[in-house]
């Protein structure tokens, strides 16, 4: 089900407004470090495996940057359409990973990246603190080494592919958005 999920414009749109609310969420906390007024600082971005059509969605990433003098930390907030500090789309990770089991038809390359990203998968994200988070409070057994089809199966049964892929996103990113 995940790997035939659409890049339609409102999927994309709705991403873009999640991490819009989240930067503006960072934003209105200040900076963590003095306290001061946080400023937008967005970062520009190449997106990789999006189609051209979906482009201008991923061109920048939501940044912030203490407004401070003598400060100017910068801050980045989490985000559902990038995953982490990587330039890579958290949509195409997310259904190139799954997609290495569905798709026998993919070149070697295709095979070897999806396989790099199953294993930050269940690596990274794996090992880290929002995954212990939501196993903690999942209800069935859910393991770092099923990962990503088991968070998929845990937080979107019964949503489109789209709304699924969404959910997935903002657990990934830690925050509570989706369906």
């Amino acid at each position: 089900m995940f790997h035939e999920t659409s890049l339609g414009d409102e999927t994309i749109a709705r991403l873009w407004a999640i991490d819009a609310e989240l930067s503006a969420a960072v934003q209105a906390s200040g900076c963590p470090r003095c306290g001061g007024r946080l400023d937008r600082a967005d970062f520009p971005r190449k997106p990789r495996g999006v189609p051209e059509e979906a482009q201008r969605w991923f061109r920048r990433r939501f940044g912030l940057c203490c407004a401070r003098e003598g400060c100017r930390r910068r801050r980045l907030p989490p985000s559902v359409r990038f995953v982490g500090r990587h330039v890579c789309v958290g949509v195409v990770v997310g259904i190139v990973s799954m997609a290495i089991h569905h798709a026998a038809w993919w070149g070697w390359m295709q095979r070897r990246q999806a396989r790099r990203w199953r294993r930050w998968w269940r690596v990274v994200f794996g090992e880290g603190a929002i995954f212990a988070s939501l196993r903690a409070r999942s209800v069935g057994v859910l393991e770092a080494e099923a990962l990503p089809e088991a968070l998929f199966d845990a937080v979107a049964k019964g949503l489109s592919p789209e709304a699924g892929l969404v959910r997935v996103l903002s657990v990934v990113a830690g925050c509570p958005h989706g369906g």
